[in-house]
């Protein structure tokens, strides 16, 4: 028989309402090592929770509302972190294998593109490699965003011309 964790609310909340708690946490299958933390932010909601007689309901009722909302909240918070974990693995593991696949056997050929390229374009390469948008390259260079998008072009011919489309971005 398993255990249930003792009322360590005693004065705060009455049993009945930990007992709730405990029951709907079981019903939305939490997991038990979680219990305590999760019983830990019900009980800070109920605790602030003011139940009025006048709307017709059951306090039970409507404290069982309480943390069912609460507890879809928080599973749906953690699957919403859970999936943004994902992603950024999915994220990095694509950018891995793009270095390995490509990177290595590329990598003399990129230095040699970038070696070619005159001191300007270099600098407007190395603002474009760090995310910096035509505008923003501009206004740093003192220059017009249309120079910009000619040093642009002409970085992208060169690389072109040397079979490195994949490493141009349109």
């Amino acid at each position: 028989m398993k255990r249930r964790p003792q009322n360590r609310y005693d004065g705060a909340l009455e049993k009945w309402k930990v007992d709730l708690a405990l029951e709907r946490m079981q019903a939305y299958r939490v997991p038990r090592d979680e219990w305590p933390d999760v019983l830990q932010r019900l009980v800070v909601e109920m605790l602030q929770f003011r139940f009025d007689p006048q709307r017709g309901v059951q306090e039970s009722t409507a404290l069982t509302r309480l943390i069912n909302y609460q507890i879809t909240s928080l599973i749906r918070s953690r699957q919403r972190e859970r999936d943004r974990i994902e992603r950024y693995w999915h994220w990095t593991n694509q950018k891995q294998r793009m270095v390995c696949h490509e990177t290595f056997g590329l990598r003399a050929d990129v230095q040699d593109a970038l070696a070619q390229l005159s001191e300007r374009e270099r600098i407007v390469a190395a603002h474009l490699m760090q995310g910096e948008s035509r505008r923003q390259i501009a206004e740093r260079l003192g220059c017009s965003w249309r120079a910009v998008d000619r040093v642009v072009r002409r970085i992208r011919e060169r690389f072109e011309a040397l079979g490195l489309r994949g490493w141009v971005r349109e």
